[in-house]
């Protein structure tokens, strides 16, 4: 689990260097050297002004990826000078899980459960993306973020160089304010990160969960009859209508493919069902959303497929999206002695979530996978 909201990756930064320097970003300072010259037109010290154009040519979408490597959690961070007094400003928008008001209840949003921001697991972090215009299709989506401003104390920033310096000034001047920045950009948000990596893991109890809805026991005969009746008249007007009437047949091949997909939309409905109330029992895992049951939270998922992104294992539904349904093997103690009992996969989710987390055994095989 990836700490620190910004890192240097000074390794991918050596071996991707394109001159005789030896550093990638010396090689975009080099070709981007005019952004500079502007800083010492002012009457003011230009430290803001010379931190805010190191920092914006040492991330995207100038630098891709980026000389600092953000969390994913970030969705977009800038450092500015102030209109106020000359001060240099952080601005930096995360993404957040749904305010608590709206968590575990569809009744704000018109009945529909709406989902939060989409992701996948690659090398082993969250990636986080805006949801396709399929995803809109099948689901509404909210997405929650929040918005920090600051100010960066002026003993924090570097001060630059004297005016006009040599190129080589330039760069190594730069790569020192921007590796102090990071250290101060990471004092501040970091922190953030953590509390709202923790709330992820505060989850309703399981009597707060609503009852499955009803459905009517005679609904999937009835829709099998209907799309039997269809798909055999349909049959019966191929075969014995001739050539100069079959093209008005088009309407029954919408119908009986409109039937047929109705009908596989209930069936995964009604066993979606199943599986919520099915989550209810005392002895399944109260985590509301899933997990691979042998690598944790490594699921991804693409309409009503979900798969696990470490050993392949795939499931015919939205496993993540739906609460667990699996075997209760350790009960997991929180910092504030609140208890959940929770299965084998979530146990190791937690292990690497919130290292250090209370877990016990229910079972003396317990975590035996």
């Amino acid at each position: 689990m990836i700490t620190k909201a910004f890192w240097i990756d000074y390794e991918y930064d050596a071996d991707h260097a394109n001159r005789a320097n030896g550093s990638r970003y010396f090689d975009y300072i080099t070709d981007r050297a005019g952004s500079f010259e502007d800083c010492w037109d002012w009457e003011e010290v230009p430290k803001a002004r010379f931190a805010a154009t190191a920092w914006r040519i040492a991330t995207g979408p100038i630098m891709v990826p980026g000389y600092v490597r953000i969390h994913p959690r970030i969705l977009n961070v800038d450092l500015e000078r102030s209109d106020w007094d000359g001060s240099l400003l952080g601005c930096v928008d995360l993404i957040t899980p749904p305010p608590h008001a709206l968590q575990g209840s569809s009744e704000w949003g018109g009945g529909k459960w709406w989902r939060s921001w989409p992701s996948e697991s690659l090398s082993s972090r969250e990636a986080y993306y805006y949801p396709s215009g399929e995803d809109l299709a099948k689901d509404p989506y909210i997405l929650p973020s929040v918005s920090l401003r600051f100010l960066i104390p002026d003993d924090r920033v570097l001060a630059p160089p004297a005016d006009h310096p040599s190129l080589p000034e330039l760069q190594h001047a730069a790569k020192h304010c921007v590796t102090a920045l990071v250290g101060e950009l990471n004092a501040t948000i970091t922190p953030v990160i953590e509390k709202l990596e923790r709330s992820l893991w505060t989850r309703p109890t399981r009597q707060t969960r609503h009852p499955r809805p009803s459905r009517p026991a005679s609904s999937q005969p009835a829709r099998k009859k209907l799309a039997a009746d269809i798909r055999a008249l349909h049959q019966q007007w191929q075969e014995t209508a001739g050539e100069s009437v079959r093209p008005a047949l088009f309407r029954a091949d919408e119908a009986a493919g409109g039937v047929n997909h109705a009908a596989e939309e209930l069936t995964a409905t009604a066993a979606d069902l199943d599986r919520i109330a099915a989550a209810g029992a005392a002895d399944i895992c109260s985590i509301p959303w899933g997990v691979c049951p042998d690598h944790g939270a490594t699921l991804a998922a693409s309409g009503t497929q979900s798969w696990c992104t470490r050993c392949g294992r795939g499931w015919h539904y939205d496993r993540y999206g739906l609460p667990c349904t699996e075997p209760t093997r350790w009960t997991w103690t929180d910092t504030e002695g609140a208890t959940a009992e929770i299965c084998d996969g979530h146990a190791i989710a937690i292990r690497t979530d919130l290292p250090g987390a209370n877990l016990t055994p229910l079972t003396a095989g317990a975590g035996g996978r």
